[in-house]
């Protein structure tokens, strides 16, 4: 019987483990507690104007319901500009978000085109926190920041995009979108684009012309192309945009995928079977994707009619070239295992996919038959063609010795009269 551990030895620990697991804790209730607030929206911009005065106003989000302080500050390239009006809110559980102002006031110059930006931060405080503490240190219980940027228009011309590949099933069309910012000073008379379509070895599959869009400054435009092939295999395949806004040039590209990875099971064959051995049970297999996979492995349970398992076979991993076919062999040992019909439930596993196959099968001494196949087709091992001839020579000998008997009773019977 084992000896009890005295009280005093069972609650504590060694001091270096108590002090890894507190350490442990202190990070997880950290890491917990900055999910208790939130700040919306979590990113805005601003176009620059010289000598702009406004003011904008977020909301601090109470996620847990809880009575809480906290503080807001800016941080960053432009938090001189910044002057939040309410540094210290009180937000209490009743409260679902709590908004905040803060002021701009920018200068006639801050830099080169393009962001500037800054965060403004706002910090969860310990519920012990009171203003009028002498404390010099606080502690803090967790933050979130929200993303600030002032935009500074570029001279003249400018545009930035951003391809969309909306893709459906692969009998639908393939929508393009290209999304055309101006962040120039002047307007834009003519955005236009074509989309080369490319396939996973980048041979070119077609090309399709984009609409067209004038742009203001400051403005967004949409531009629109669809794209479809009949008889397009699934895959992946690869999006080359180019953008023309009054002869200056964007280029864009983009993968996309159309269909579903898929590893079917086309074909199953056992050579050489005989009943009692460790039969080879070949699948085959089809990659219907236009790009590699490898990693595949499959699954062989054999079950009979009553759900008695007879086996559990996996087999080993193999990959497949593009829109290829392979061979992947589960080994059956079948000693014990009696004459019948059995389930044979294939699994190919894939990429994180499974592709199953349930196949009827009737077992005899040396072969497997079963209406898997598309075309109906028998799997039968070579040595049953052999057992038939034998069968069937078989019979013309027991005909021949019961046609003998037959004859000698009758002679018997005829010399006894």
């Amino acid at each position: 019987m084992a000896k009890p551990i005295p009280f005093d030895e069972a609650i504590f620990l060694p001091k270096a483990s108590f002090f890894i697991v507190m350490l442990m804790l202190f990070i997880l209730a950290g890491s917990m507690s900055a999910y208790a607030i939130g700040v919306s929206p979590a990113r805005k911009v601003i176009v620059f104007e010289p000598g702009l005065k406004t003011e904008i106003t977020q909301n601090v989000i109470n996620n847990d319901r809880h009575d809480m302080k906290a503080v807001v500050y800016a941080r960053g390239e432009l938090e001189k500009y910044i002057k939040i009006k309410d540094s210290l809110l009180e937000i209490t559980s009743s409260e679902d978000t709590k908004p905040f102002t803060f002021e701009i006031n920018l200068p006639e110059s801050i830099g080169k085109p393009g962001l500037h930006g800054t965060e403004i931060v706002v910090m969860e405080l310990p519920k012990q926190f009171a203003s009028g503490s002498s404390e010099t240190s606080i502690g803090v219980i967790g933050s979130v920041v929200s993303e600030f940027y002032v935009r500074v228009p570029f001279p003249a011309k400018y545009a930035e995009a951003k391809l969309v590949v909306e893709t459906n099933a692969v009998k639908q069309p393939v929508r393009f979108v290209v999304l055309v910012n101006n962040y120039g000073t002047q307007k834009i008379v003519k955005a236009k684009g074509v989309v080369d379509i490319l396939g996973a070895t980048y041979e070119k599959l077609g090309s399709i012309p984009l609409s067209e869009s004038g742009l203001d400054p400051a403005q967004q435009a949409q531009l629109i192309g669809e794209w479809f092939i009949e008889g397009l295999n699934p895959g992946v395949y690869h999006a080359k945009a180019a953008i023309d806004y009054d002869g200056q040039q964007i280029t864009l590209e983009e993968n996309f995928k159309l269909g579903d990875l898929s590893v079917e099971v086309v074909d199953l064959k056992a050579d050489k079977f005989q009943l009692g051995s460790i039969a080879a049970i070949d699948i085959f297999l089809e990659n219907r994707w236009n790009s590699p996979i490898g990693g595949i492995y499959g699954i062989l349970r054999a079950t009979d009619k009553d759900g008695t398992e007879y086996a559990k076979v996996t087999t080993a991993p193999v990959s497949l070239e593009p829109l290829a076919r392979g061979r992947i062999t589960a080994y059956w040992d079948t000693r014990d295992i009696p004459i019948g019909f059995y389930d044979l439930n294939v699994e190919i596993h894939y990429e994180g996919k499974v592709t199953q196959r349930l196949i009827r099968a009737n077992v005899n001494i040396d072969s497997i038959r079963t209406d898997f196949t598309p075309i109906g087709q028998a799997i039968v091992g070579p040595a049953t063609k052999s057992r038939d001839a034998f069968l069937f020579l078989l019979i013309i000998v027991l005909a021949g010795v019961n046609l003998g008997w037959f004859f000698y009773f009758r002679k018997q019977k005829k010399k006894k009269k």
